[in-house]
């Protein structure tokens, strides 16, 4: 009996793995790419105890199916072709707050410690920016736009901001933050960003339109670009793909291997939706995932520097 439950298992999940190669046929396949890493657990304990069974016809259709989800996971293991710097070294701290999420000394807590100069939050209303003024009063240059439904946005910047506004990309009518800024080796755009989680075919369109749109927006920018945010959308994502050829940007982090930030409360299903961008002339030096903050997702710390322009 178990070995009919284990081949269901491992078609099951092998259909799966396929599915979400094909993800723009229809959203609810695009959902299937996510989960990579657990589609490659399953199928390789499945394998190995076909092995141990001696159940081999089993067992390589489990392995192949592994090897398949690892084909398209390895690419964040492997080194990035970006370019060296000695310039100073900026530390950009990501935060998904949770807006329900009370632990406001935890996150205060963590910017003191890890003491970013570029602090990007997610999801504020007022109330959070209100409840962490102390831990951001060494960051004067700021831009923000607080609302009540899970999609404001914030930047606090402890470098001097050239430029700083709220900029509207597709039609979900969420916004983003755009500021230019002058650090050492050179100046860059800074975007942060939170598009609709893909809860259904219209907020899946609206995400995929506003990473579409923001894509072309980085295109066209003059100089060196980074782009942050809670984006709902895995490294595994044609979508996610897509962002990445049409804006011309790295993400941050190849070499430094899978790092689930969502969901917090749930270890075996956490897939990493928030993520950081670059152009090929910001290296990045250490990219990684903070602490429990009280949200669902966990913070996002990555030190870069920009090189000679």
């Amino acid at each position: 009996m178990i070995w009919y439950l284990l081949i269901i298992i491992v078609v099951a999940t092998g259909f799966l793995t396929i599915l979400g190669f094909v993800g723009r046929i229809w959203w609810v396949l695009d959902i299937f790419s996510h989960f990579r890493v657990q589609y490659a657990v399953i199928q390789a304990v499945s394998g190995l105890i076909f092995l141990v069974g001696d159940q081999n016809l089993a067992a390589g259709m489990a392995f192949s199916f592994m090897f398949i989800n690892i084909a398209v996971i390895s690419p964040l293991y492997l080194p990035s072709s970006q370019n060296e710097s000695n310039n100073k070294v900026y530390r950009l701290l990501l935060v998904n707050v949770l807006q329900s999420n009370h632990s406001y000394g935890l996150i205060e807590a963590l910017i003191k410690k890890d003491s970013p100069d570029f602090i990007v939050l997610v999801e504020p209303n007022q109330n959070w920016l209100d409840q962490l003024e102390d831990a951001l009063i060494d960051y004067p240059y700021r831009c923000s736009r607080t609302r009540e439904d899970s999609y404001g946005i914030a930047l606090f910047s402890r470098v001097e901001l050239d430029h700083c506004d709220i900029r509207i990309f597709g039609d979900a009518g969420v916004p983003s933050v755009v500021a230019k800024t002058t650090l050492s080796g050179g100046s860059f755009t800074f975007i942060g960003t939170h598009p609709p989680p893909p809860k259904g075919s219209v907020n899946s369109r609206l995400r995929n339109q506003q990473l579409v749109e923001m894509a072309q927006f980085i295109r066209s920018l003059p100089g060196a670009a980074i782009m942050c945010g809670d984006l709902n959308i895995s490294p595994w994502s044609v979508y996610f793909h897509s962002f990445l050829s049409e804006s011309r940007l790295l993400d941050s982090g190849k070499g430094f291997g899978v790092q689930p930030t969502w969901p917090v409360e749930w270890p075996i299903m956490r897939v990493p939706i928030d993520h950081c961008f670059v152009s090929e002339s910001i290296q990045v030096i250490n990219r990684k995932t903070g602490p429990k903050v009280g949200s669902d997702h966990f913070p996002l710390l990555v030190d870069f520097a920009i090189c000679e322009s």
